[in-house]
C-alpha cells in the first residue's frame, strides 16, 4: 500500500498522545481546567478525560521494576510489622517485670496505662517508619522527570516505561554515520543542459523551456506538504524547512531559478495525477504522470543509477 491521502485528526491537547504525557506528569494547566468543568456540570463524568492505561480488572499497568519495587515494599512492611510487634511486647513485658517483679508495685490504671500506651506508640513508629510508602513513587517520580527531559529534546515518549527500558540498555544500533547536521540540505551543482552550474542555472545559459520543465518536475514530483517557508525569526536568513529535507534542497532551486512552486502545484492539484509511484526502499525513485495538452508528461528522481538506467 503507497500513495498520499488525508488525515482526519480525531484528538488534539490535551487529549493526544504529548497531552496525555503533560496529565500524567501533572503540568497541563489545560487539564486542570477540563477537570474542573467537568466538576461542576457532572462531578460522576470524567469519562472524556484522559485515561491512564489500565487492564481488563481496572487495575493500573505497572512496569516489571514497579512490580518489584511494590513486592519489596510489601515484604519490608510485612517485616515492619513483625518488629513493631515484638518491640511493643517486649516493651511492656519488660515494663511488668521491672514494675511488677522487681519493685513489688500494684496495678495503678491512671499511670500504668500510659506506659503500656507509650509503649505501643513506639511499635506504631517503627511500623510507619519501616513501611516504604514513597518507594513505588519515587520510581514514578524519576520516570516522570526523565520523561520531560526527553521531551526538551523532542524526544516524545508515550509510554513512561520506556525511560525504565533505555535506562537498563548498554548498547544502542543506530543506521546513521554519526555525522552531525543542521538538518537541512541545499542544492549545491547541477547537470542541466549539457553543462555543470554551481549552483544555480541562469535564463542567460539554459533555454527558459527547460528551466520551465525542471521546475515542474521539481513541484509536482514531491509531496505537497513540503513546503520552504520564509524565516520565522527576526535575523535568521535561512529559509525554513518543512517536510523531507531533499525535497526541500530542490523546492528552493526552483525558487532560486525564478519559479514560484506553490503556483505550479495550484495548477496541477494532486486529484488531478494520473499516476505516483512514491519513493521506496526498493524503487528508489520517484515518478509522477501528469496530463498535458500534448499527452502524458512523466517527471522521475531519485538514485541516479536507478533513473538513467530507465
Amino acid at each position: 500500500m503507497e500513495g498520499t491521502g488525508k488525515i482526519l485528526v480525531l484528538a488534539v491537547g490535551i487529549y493526544s498522545q504529548t497531552g496525555m504525557i503533560h496529565v500524567l506528569l501533572g503540568t497541563s494547566e489545560k487539564h486542570s481546567e477540563a477537570n474542573d468543568r467537568c466538576e461542576r456540570h457532572d462531578p460522576d463524568d470524567k469519562s472524556k478525560l484522559p485515561k491512564r492505561e489500565t487492564r481488563s480488572d481496572g487495575e493500573e499497568v505497572q512496569s516489571f521494576l514497579q512490580k518489584k519495587l511494590t513486592r519489596i515494599a510489601l515484604q519490608i512492611g510485612y517485616v515492619g510489622l513483625a518488629f513493631a510487634v515484638v518491640t511493643s511486647f517486649a516493651l511492656i513485658i519488660r515494663f511488668c517485670v521491672k514494675e511488677f517483679g522487681e519493685k513489688g508495685r500494684r496495678w495503678n490504671a491512671a499511670v500504668e496505662v500510659n506506659k503500656i500506651l507509650g509503649a505501643i506508640i513506639i511499635g506504631i513508629t517503627i511500623l510507619v517508619v519501616a513501611i516504604p510508602e514513597g518507594l513505588p513513587l519515587a520510581v514514578t517520580l524519576t520516570l516522570a522527570v526523565s520523561t520531560k527531559k526527553m521531551m526538551k529534546y523532542h524526544n516524545l515518549v508515550r509510554n513512561l516505561f520506556a525511560c525504565e527500558t533505555m535506562g537498563c540498555a548498554t548498547t544502542i544500533c543506530l543506521d546513521k554515520t554519526g555525522t552531525l547536521t543542521t538538518n537541512r540540505m541545499t542544492v549545491t551543482e547541477c547537470y542541466l543542459g549539457g553543462q555543470f552550474h554551481k549552483p544555480y542555472p541562469s535564463h542567460g545559459t539554459t533555454t527558459t523551456r527547460l528551466l520551465d520543465l525542471t521546475a515542474e518536475g521539481i513541484s509536482v514530483n514531491s509531496s505537497y506538504t513540503t513546503n520552504v517557508t520564509t524565516p520565522i525569526a527576526i535575523g535568521d536568513s535561512l529559509p525554513v524547512q518543512v517536510g523531507n529535507k531533499t525535497e526541500c534542497a530542490l523546492l528552493y532551486f526552483a525558487k532560486r531559478i525564478g519559479y514560484d512552486y506553490q503556483v505550479i502545484r495550484d495548477d496541477n492539484p494532486e486529484d488531478s495525477f494520473a499516476k505516483v509511484y512514491t519513493f521506496n526502499s526498493n524503487r528508489r525513485s520517484m515518478s509522477t504522470v501528469i496530463c498535458t495538452e500534448a499527452g502524458w508528461r512523466v517527471h522521475s528522481k531519485g538514485a541516479a543509477e536507478v533513473v538513467l538506467a530507465k
